[in-house]
């Protein structure tokens, strides 16, 4: 069903449905295709728009215009009216899904009083919403410095922990070579013990010897007399190389 926007009227708020909608010739638009580039053109995104591209967008436009309008003389036909009114137009954005991208450009019609006080309920919810973020914020900020706090104490244990750890490392360590120093100290000492005993039992192994030495020496010597005199002479002689010899080693 077409219709056309009525040139009696005020404003958009009336369409008349009485002369019908010019045709655009085939392989043309109603629309101007040099203002449709140009609004094409103001989108940043779009680097190059073709004429071809250009015309289909029009085409789009005006089927989208058709059922927009068709939705909004529905509305107006079911309140037993011949034109189209901007209530029927919200109506219409209302009632079908696919033109819910329009709900905050056709918005539904209230009364001044209800729309100031939207505004103002608005304003505030804004308001209230802009104290939570900062808030939010705010307790962000101090819950981050707690955690950073926290962070330096555990980091702070645990260079303590790792300083206590090398502390008893090294007293160990100390502790470890004191003993083997200790021990080296021992052995060091047991050596030299042993060899002082060595020492000691030397001389006194030679002392020995020398005495069986001497005593052969005065056998072979003595002359061959009585038995019971060789026997006391030996024996004289015996003593006397032990006593020379004591003398010799003192």
């Amino acid at each position: 069903m077409s219709q056309t926007v009525s040139p009696s009227s005020p404003g958009p708020s009336a369409v008349s449905p009485s002369k019908p909608q010019a045709k655009a010739a085939r392989g043309t638009s109603i629309f101007p295709t040099a203002r449709v580039a140009r609004i094409i053109k103001a989108d940043r995104d779009v680097d190059i728009c073709s004429k071809e591209a250009t015309f289909l967008i029009s085409v789009a436009t005006e089927i989208f215009l058709k059922r927009l309008t068709d939705e909004a003389y529905t509305n107006a036909k079911l309140d037993k009216r011949k034109n189209v009114l901007y209530k029927d137009l919200s109506r219409a954005v209302q009632q079908n899904e696919y033109l819910e991208f329009l709900k905050d450009a056709i918005p539904t019609p209230v009364a001044l009083s209800t729309a100031l006080e939207a505004r103002q309920q608005k304003s505030q919810q804004r308001q209230l919403e802009e104290e939570m973020i900062l808030e939010g914020t705010l307790q962000q900020d101090d819950e981050d410095e707690q955690e950073e706090e926290e962070e330096e104490e555990e980091e702070e244990d645990e260079d303590e922990d790792e300083d206590e750890d090398e502390q008893e490392q090294e007293q160990e360590q100390e502790q470890e070579q004191e003993q083997e120093d200790a021990a080296e100290e021992e052995a060091t000492d047991d050596h030299a013990d042993q060899d002082r005993a060595e020492e000691q039992d030397v001389p006194a192994d030679d002392h020995s010897t020398r005495a069986v030495r001497v005593k052969t020496s005065s056998k072979k010597s003595a002359p061959k007399k009585s038995k019971s005199r060789s026997k006391f002479t030996d024996s004289q002689d015996d003593v006397q190389m032990l006593n020379d010899t004591d003398q010799d080693d003192q």
